[in-house]
């Protein structure tokens, strides 16, 4: 794999770095779920996979919604926890 860095590219001007952005992509693929759509204008680099915009919207929206989930799992877990801490003051000063 190819390694660019971004001071290489800001020295281009718009042209040359759209250009530049066509070369590397344009003969891959959408490596989401099989979707293998051909990468050409429309093309999202999201957590190091190169998406199709469609499938990008599609996996933003799957990761908001498994953090959704975990937040208000972490949130019961803290609760619980909070309450076990309020049994074991109230026992300690009842002693």
């Amino acid at each position: 794999m190819k390694i660019i860095k971004s001071d290489m590219i800001n020295t281009y001007s718009i042209e040359g770095q759209l250009y530049f952005y066509q070369e590397q992509f344009e003969s891959q693929h959408c490596t989401y779920a099989g979707c293998g759509a051909e990468i050409c204008n429309d093309w999202v680099i999201y957590e190091h996979e190169v998406l199709c915009s469609d499938c990008y919207k599609v996996k933003l929206t799957a990761d908001r919604n498994k953090a959704a989930i975990e937040v208000v799992e972490l949130q019961k877990r803290m609760n619980d926890l909070i309450v076990k801490f309020q049994l074991q003051r109230d026992e300690f000063e009842n002693e």
